[in-house]
């Protein structure tokens, strides 16, 4: 994308957690969504990544 004489460079990094298989509250499913984004940044970024949480921390 340009703007005006500028070049802007996007890029989308998203972390997915489902109910209820991930957490059965929000804080629970937050927590897991960004779990998983930062591991999406990790791979550098433009990416997606879902939630493999182990059955224990699902409902922390």
């Amino acid at each position: 994308m340009t703007m005006g004489a500028d070049s802007l460079n996007l890029s989308v990094s998203i972390g997915i957690a489902l109910f209820p298989r991930d957490g059965t509250d929000f804080d629970a499913l937050v927590k897991n969504a960004d779990t998983a984004i930062c591991r999406a940044k990790a791979r550098g970024g433009n990416a997606y990544e879902i939630c493999v949480a182990p059955v224990d921390e699902k409902n922390a």
